[in-house]
């Protein structure tokens, strides 16, 4: 098996079945009337001649034969195939080769349509038409002797003048091969120069604008550099006197600065004089309030104990007074003198006025501590 011609035709199945479209419909009466018109023998379509007519026409081709295989609306095919020449009234069908439609037979034209490339083709000498001699008479039989021979001479001359006019036509088609190739290349060339010359045409046309817009280009471009050299000039004049003043600026700047440095290192140290002075102060500030608290809370203890004593005190003199005056209920009893009375009176004022006066007293020094 040939793998690589197996090969090379599913490659060419498989890109015919991607371009297969299934939307086209397809015609099927015409093929049937096509079908129809032509002869079949046992299911296959076989020519509409018989053989004896195949045999005379096969002999009497060289001076041409009516195409009696044509269908109606086809281009007329050729008396024979234009590859191996053989007869259009003894193939099937004529089909399409590279000459045009209708110009190989059947067999060329399968191997064309399939492989494309045409199936060689061994020519040998024309087979002699052999007519049985009739055996009613010597006449006949030697009448039919004499049309024989000469049919055979008439044979082997149209056989000659067919392979001489073969060759003629192979040579018209070899020439014509090259005429066609040749007129194609030429017809490129022509094209090619053609398009080179439109081209040059276009590419002279665009480089003219091209230089016309870069003369201007060019002009513009000097006018501009022109207009940006005074532009930087007085940009740099500007520059240099702003550049002056900030270093003018910069050295009062610097002086200014020099003198608050010094300025703040002297408040610097002021500072540090004055914040180790308020520790000090500070310092000696909390040292007098603890002691002037401590006195307070001495004070307040000793007026605390005063009080204490005062209260006892108090307390005595009111159960003196109450036992007083439980004496003097019964001195009233008793009748006791008024006088009494009057002494513990004047004792009982005395000791709320002392009273009074503690509470005072007590009263400031609270004040004093909160």
């Amino acid at each position: 098996m040939n793998f690589p011609h197996r090969m090379a035709s599913l490659m060419r199945f498989r890109e015919k079945r991607k371009e297969r479209n299934f939307d086209k419909k397809i015609r099927y009466t015409v093929r049937k009337e096509v079908a129809l018109r032509m002869q079949r023998n046992r299911g296959q379509f076989t020519s509409s001649k018989s053989k004896a007519e195949e045999a005379t026409s096969a002999i009497t081709s060289s001076e041409g034969s009516p195409n009696w295989g044509a269908v109606e609306g086809r281009p007329p095919s050729a008396a024979e195939c234009h590859h191996c020449g053989i007869s259009a009234a003894s193939t099937p069908m004529m089909r399409r080769g590279p000459d045009g439609p209708r110009t190989l037979c059947n067999a060329c034209g399968l191997m064309w349509a399939n492989k494309g490339t045409m199936r060689e083709v061994t020519k040998g000498p024309p087979v002699p038409l052999q007519i049985v001699p009739a055996a009613t008479n010597d006449v006949g039989y030697k009448d039919a002797l004499v049309e024989a021979q000469a049919l055979r001479v008439n044979c082997s001359s149209e056989s000659e003048r067919r392979q001489a006019l073969e060759s003629h036509v192979a040579d018209l088609k070899s020439d014509n091969e090259r005429l066609r190739r040749l007129y194609t290349e030429t017809l490129f060339k022509f094209t090619n120069q053609m398009k080179f010359h439109t081209e040059s045409r276009n590419l002279k046309e665009e480089l003219e604008k091209a230089n016309t817009r870069l003369l201007s280009m060019e002009e513009e471009y000097k006018r501009e550099i022109e207009q940006l050299k005074l532009g930087s000039e007085m940009n740099s004049n500007d520059l240099e006197n702003k550049l002056s003043c900030a270093l003018v600026q910069q050295a009062t700047n610097e002086a200014v600065i020099k003198q608050l440095n010094l300025e703040l290192e002297a408040h610097k140290a002021h500072i540090d004089m004055l914040s180790s002075r308020l520790e000090q102060v500070t310092a000696d500030v909390h040292q007098q309030y603890k002691n002037e608290i401590q006195d307070l809370k001495d004070v307040v203890i000793v007026e605390q104990e005063e009080k204490n004593d005062m209260h006892r005190k108090l307390q005595n003199t009111e159960n003196e007074l109450r036992i007083m005056k439980m004496k003097q209920a019964e001195q009233q009893r008793d009748s006791i003198s008024v006088q009494h009375v009057e002494t513990l009176k004047q004792k009982v004022m005395k000791f709320r006025k002392e009273n009074e006066s503690l509470k005072r007293r007590l009263a400031t020094s609270e004040l004093d501590c909160s």
